[in-house]
């Protein structure tokens, strides 16, 4: 919050531009509601450090506000940008819009890791303009897990089990991507009906079988995840199935 709401006076911008939408912070839920009372505004949004990024660029190119749209030069650059690093041509990007409202693009799952490979690495295949951008964002990750995701989640605790070896970020909709810098490695993760917990104990999965994080105690939340009733009672526990192969 305090981090967004520095970005948006150094531009001279207000919470009302960010247009990402509001939504409850995500740490609530039915058996932890906020205070009575309690007030939330676009900067709750967990994509509003994203948007604040949006209006900053817009801002030092003197693009016009409408940077939602399809055809604005924002939205241009990152189209482009993403099919480079994915060595795709733009054509084949899958266009949407995300739960956020800001346009959004899919991949075959292989293109998505490697494109966080080059991340991790800071390798963009391109120039040296790009391999410093993605070296400055992966250690920012490192050095920042909390900026990424909060704390007391999935891609905060894997990057501290790592040491910020590996950078992490769930994404909607079931998926999830990993780099890891050491291996130059990417990983990408997508579960069909969406789920979380899965989702979650999967990528843990994924790392324990490649000796990254070997039995950390600050991954054991996402370990074969108890199933509990409304009440509280374990009725089950998520188990991951997934093994890993050499092509």
């Amino acid at each position: 919050m305090a981090a967004v709401t520095r970005l948006l006076e150094k531009i001279r911008q207000s919470e009302a531009d960010l247009r990402c939408g509001c939504h409850l912070p995500i740490q609530y839920g039915e058996h932890n509601l906020p205070q009575r009372g309690s007030k939330f505004d676009q900067r709750h949004n967990n994509c509003s450090g994203k948007y604040a990024g949006f209006l900053g660029f817009c801002s030092l190119h003197g693009h016009n506000q409408n940077y939602l749209d399809s055809d604005h030069p924002l939205q241009l650059d990152i189209r482009n940008e993403i099919a480079r690093l994915a060595n795709l041509p733009l054509n084949q990007l899958w266009s949407g819009i995300d739960g956020c409202s800001a346009p959004n693009y899919g991949m075959p799952l292989s293109r998505l890791a490697m494109l966080w490979a080059r991340l991790a690495t800071g390798g963009s295949g391109l120039d040296n303009d790009h391999d410093s951008a993605l070296s400055s964002i992966a250690s920012a990750m490192a050095a920042h897990p909390e900026m990424v995701s909060g704390t007391g989640r999935c891609d905060h605790a894997i990057a501290q089990a790592s040491k910020g070896d590996c950078i992490a970020k769930v994404g909607a909709d079931g998926v999830y991507t990993i780099g890891v810098r050491s291996r130059g490695l990417g990983v990408a993760i997508k579960i069909a009906d969406r789920s979380l917990g899965p989702l979650y104990t999967t990528a843990v999965s994924v790392l324990l079988q490649l000796g990254l994080i070997d039995g950390h105690e600050l991954l054991t939340p996402w370990v074969d995840l108890p199933v509990r009733s409304m009440a509280g009672e374990c009725v089950g526990q998520l188990q991951t199935t997934v093994k890993l192969a050499r092509l």
